[in-house]
């Protein structure tokens, strides 16, 4: 029995080693494997050889010096590919390696950062991944310093590395302190060869520090000018600081163009963005604009001011002309001939026009005035009326007072008509007889059924109401009433519904008919005709419920604009965009935001209070 528990515990002791010594792995932010050359990089290995070094004799690997600040947020992780020896001995059965994680400053000296051991058993020549955790909170690596990781055993032991099949490595948790990103809301401009571009440039800080970024651009060739409104700027953390480029083409024809890369150089990050400007053809372009027409007597002079406006993208020399109908008529131009207009600028031009002396009453001429340029043109006109009290012909009324007589009888006819019911004793009236819904959706129909008899003998008259005309296979028509009970000029409401077919196509459409009679038939009966028609489903965006976070606030402070962004609308907004403007300028934007129909979204948007008043309002895309 003594032998048998001698036998059976030295083998339950080398399987609890055995499971306790089994890697574990975790995600992390760096890893850097081990190469030859004693190098440690983030180079996953692709030799199918493997490197070995027998930790008896420690080995060293280190990385190159790191380029910004940054910081080590957790325990650290090492994988070591270990293998036994041919013919293990009592005394070679356990090893006890050693990790040690160093930083080297760039003047030698150095400092740990942690370290671990494991006790790891060969049985037999054998090849095993080990996992060592180093146990740290948290530690700062300064930019320009160097990591080292140290392996070392009491025993002779293979590290096997360097190959895609025992990939040795390190894994830490590790984050730079600033993350520099360049913005634009417009990627591409184009511009006629004399205009200019201008592109607002968003530097975001998604780091946890603040971080001085500074501001290069680069492009090839020289017919450009090419400059940035500043070259510093500091950016608080999660939030967005603006900068202009501005490119003005200089010597350039048509469709050349100009890409130009903008590069963000933080303290501990950096980001680029390209924008590229064409030079397309010129819009031309000359409105004017008439004045109103005038009255005069024989000899008086009439002034008439024409306003003319460049209405292009580039200054124009335009030259004024007119031209008269009656050329007895004395016309005065009080312009230069030619006139030079820059890009939307206007100038009112003068006309004078003499009535002649022997002018007749009512008689009308009309002026032209012409603008026009090597590549635009334009016209307008402007009439003159002769008005005048003279002594002519009287002209006689007598004709015009029997046509009022006898239109005055006719209508008292009408009336009388009316009032004995040969008129029609039913009317019908609806505001808005066309209706768009979407498949599946349905249209409401207000119609008023008025009795237009100002006396009746029975108490009320009772009208029928009934529904007709092309509908859609699968389309119903429901009306919520087909008699209508009503006294003498009563009115009252009815509601006509169309239901549309779930698969009707957006060609589809109902034409009704609404007929209203009373019930002794003793009038014309009364109709009128509605249209439903099917439109594309559509999103329908609102924003709801903004507040501020913090609601009082000063200059300089970062306050969170939040909102609902509700689609009432029967599509759903796909890769909306929600761009938050602070006094007519883009701060923040949130990008490919999905909004189901009828459904909505709550978004967070920060930004930084300017000096002064801040006109906030969100925009959606």
């Amino acid at each position: 029995m003594q032998k048998r528990f001698a036998f059976i515990m030295p083998c339950v002791v080398v399987m609890l080693l055995l499971i306790f010594s089994c890697p574990c792995r975790a995600q992390n932010d760096l890893v850097l494997y081990l190469h030859g050359g004693e190098i440690l990089d983030d180079t996953e290995p692709e030799k199918s050889t493997d490197s070995v070094w027998d930790i008896r004799n420690k080995g060293v690997w280190m990385t190159n010096p790191f380029l910004f600040d940054g910081i080590i947020t957790g325990d650290i992780d090492v994988y070591l590919w270990l293998k036994g020896e041919d013919k293990p001995y009592p005394w070679t059965l356990f090893r006890i390696p050693k990790v040690s994680l160093h930083d080297i400053s760039p003047d030698g000296s150095k400092s740990e950062i942690g370290h671990a051991r494991k006790l790891v058993t060969f049985l037999q020549e054998n090849i095993s991944e080990i996992s060592f955790t180093i146990k740290t909170d948290e530690y700062e690596l300064s930019k320009g310093h160097t990591l080292s990781l140290e392996v070392n055993s009491l025993f002779s032991t293979e590290l096997l590395y360097g190959s895609f099949a025992h990939k040795s490595r390190v894994s830490i948790p590790y984050g730079t302190q600033g993350d520099i990103e360049l913005f634009s809301s417009s990627t591409q401009k184009s511009i006629p060869p004399n205009g200019n571009a201008t592109f607002s440039i968003r530097a975001q800080n998604m780091g946890s520090l603040p971080d001085t970024v500074k501001l290069s651009h680069d492009y090839v060739g020289t017919q450009w000018d090419v400059s940035l409104d500043t070259v510093s700027v500091t950016v608080p953390p999660g939030d967005v600081v603006y900068v202009t480029l501005s490119v003005i083409p200089v010597n350039v024809s048509v469709n050349d163009f100009i890409e130009i890369t903008i590069t963000g150089q933080g303290e501990t990050d950096a980001g680029s963005i390209q924008v590229i400007t064409r030079i397309r053809e010129a819009i031309y372009g000359v409105d004017i604009k008439p004045p109103l027409g005038k009255t005069g007597a024989p000899g008086d002079k009439v002034a008439y001011n024409f306003t003319v406006i460049n209405t292009g993208e580039v200054s124009e020399t335009y030259t004024f002309s007119y031209s008269v109908d009656d050329t007895d008529w004395e016309v005065n131009l009080r312009e230069e001939d030619n006139v030079f207009l820059e890009a939307g600028e206007s100038r009112i031009v003068i006309i004078e026009v003499e009535i002649p002396s022997d002018a007749k009453n009512l008689s009308t001429n009309r002026v032209i005035l012409d603008a026009e340029s090597p590549h635009a043109s334009d016209s307008a006109s402007v009439t003159t009326q002769v008005l005048f009290e003279g002594d002519g012909d009287v002209e006689d009324w007598t004709p015009y007072l029997v046509l009022i007589i006898v239109i005055a009888i006719i209508l008292l006819v009408i009336q009388y008509l009316a009032q004995r019911g040969f008129m029609n004793r039913v009317k019908l009236v609806c505001i808005d007889r066309l209706r768009e819904v979407v498949p599946g959706g349905v249209a409401e129909f207000l119609i008023t059924v008025i009795n237009p008899l100002k006396k009746q003998k029975e108490e009320k008259n009772m009208y029928h109401l009934d529904v007709k005309g092309d509908i859609p296979q699968d389309w119903q028509a429901k009306i919520d009433r087909d008699v209508v009970p009503l006294g003498a000029k009563e009115k009252k409401d009815i509601t006509l519904r169309v239901y549309s077919a779930r698969d009707a196509q957006v060609d589809d459409w109902a034409s009704l008919e609404i007929w209203a009679s009373d019930k002794e038939k003793t009038g014309k009966t009364e109709k009128i005709s509605v249209i439903v028609l099917i439109k594309e489903p559509s999103p329908d965006i609102t924003i709801k419920n903004v507040t501020y976070e913090p609601d009082e606030f000063n200059t300089g402070d970062r306050v969170v604009l939040k909102a609902d962004i509700i689609n009432k609308g029967s599509a759903p907004a796909e890769n909306t965009s929600i761009k938050l403007i602070v006094n007519g300028e883009e701060h923040n934007r949130v990008e490919g935001v999905a909004i189901p129909a009828k459904g909505r979204v709550s978004v967070k948007i920060p930004w930084i209070v300017n000096p002064g008043e801040n006109k906030v309002y969100i925009k959606v895309e």
